[in-house]
């Protein structure tokens, strides 16, 4: 497993985002009991059983912190196999059984697909390559294995609301993420314009980071994007 890690919380009525990078003490957030926390993890690459031993750490130290949820900001598996993306789901239901935590509060999945997901299955000439039908771009495969395996309805483009606070989650789509203006055109009256309010997709904004290249852009948005890899 690769890539970001960190536990986040916002303290008081939406007034303060404080990120803190794992392993984080207990109450490192700062003044205030946050209302809101939840974890952040990208770019997990799952290939190989056994690759899940650092996920199960850093779920469980989620659990342990009280998050309200957990996103993950794309390339869950690695070269875009559905027995890669079922290690998230088991890993995940065997941590949270039932959406869970131990003391019975509910933790949300904020989950995207990335490029290595739906795009994965032919890279580096692997020698399963031949074999499309067994990757999760294939056909239906990318909605019919996330309903099974993360029970939830599978939407290129979700919303959320974790504790009174929106979560948006754009699936990456064909090298590229579309409609996200036309969502917020339909949707953007849904979200409490007195708290922020969080959006994910897994390539890097336009103008960013990633320069001219990146994808998709628009303001007054606090933003978690995974790492684009190719």
């Amino acid at each position: 497993m690769t890539g970001a890690f960190g536990l986040a919380g916002v303290v008081g009525a939406g007034s303060l985002l404080k990120g803190c990078a794992f392993p984080a003490p207990h109450g490192a957030f700062g003044g205030g009991t946050p209302n809101l926390r939840f974890g952040v993890l990208s770019d997990i690459h799952l290939k190989n059983p056994g690759d899940e031993k650092h996920l199960l750490n850093a779920l469980r130290y989620f659990r342990d912190h009280g998050a309200d949820g957990v996103l993950v900001a794309g390339d869950i598996a690695d070269t875009g196999r559905i027995p890669q993306l079922k290690m998230l789901a088991d890993a995940w239901y065997s941590v949270f059984p039932g959406d869970r935590r131990p003391d019975g509060g509910h933790v949300e999945k904020l989950f995207v697909y990335g490029n290595h997901c739906l795009e994965g299955w032919p890279w580096n000439k692997l020698p399963e390559a031949d074999a499309p039908k067994d990757s999760i771009g294939y056909g239906d495969n990318r909605a019919r294995v996330w309903e099974e395996f993360f029970h939830e309805k599978y939407e290129p483009i979700w919303m959320k609301k974790v504790r009174g606070y929106t979560f948006i989650g754009a699936h990456w789509k064909d090298g590229n993420h579309v409609d996200i203006e036309e969502f917020m055109k339909a949707h953007g009256g849904e979200i409490d314009p007195d708290r922020p309010f969080f959006y994910t997709q897994h390539a890097h904004l336009k103008d960013t980071c990633y320069g001219a290249k990146g994808r998709a852009i628009w303001s007054d948005l606090v933003v978690v994007s995974g790492d684009e890899q190719s």
